[in-house]
């Protein structure tokens, strides 16, 4: 397993070294019209894109989880505040039921 994701590893890494290699031309990058522009490789524009939808596509992920960790801990703490009750119900109950004295009879 270790040599397959090590020569998935260095595909990736050619992959990419041939990608940036064929999209070296520079190009103009207007953030607004008729605001400043930046003039980079494509193949790093197109990097801080994925990157940026990434990091973007991450943020929407974990926040749109939210609901769902506020349940379960919610939960969490309903379960615990359960078995809190439950011990002591058990605690008392059995100093309720202590055992009888023992008598001792002469003989035995």
């Amino acid at each position: 397993m270790r040599r397959f994701l090590l020569a998935l590893t260095a595909l990736a890494l050619v992959a990419i070294g041939l990608f940036s290699y064929a999209n070296s031309d520079l190009v103009e990058v207007r953030i607004l019209p008729g605001g400043a522009s930046i003039t980079a490789p494509l193949f790093a524009v197109m990097a801080a894109c994925a990157a940026i939808g990434c990091l973007l596509g991450g943020v929407l992920s974990w926040n749109a989880g939210r609901g769902a960790r506020r349940s379960a801990q919610q939960a969490q703490r309903r379960v615990r505040e359960l078995e809190r009750a439950a011990r002591s119900a058990r605690n008392s109950d059995r100093q309720d039921r202590k055992p009888p004295e023992s008598r001792s009879q002469p003989g035995f």
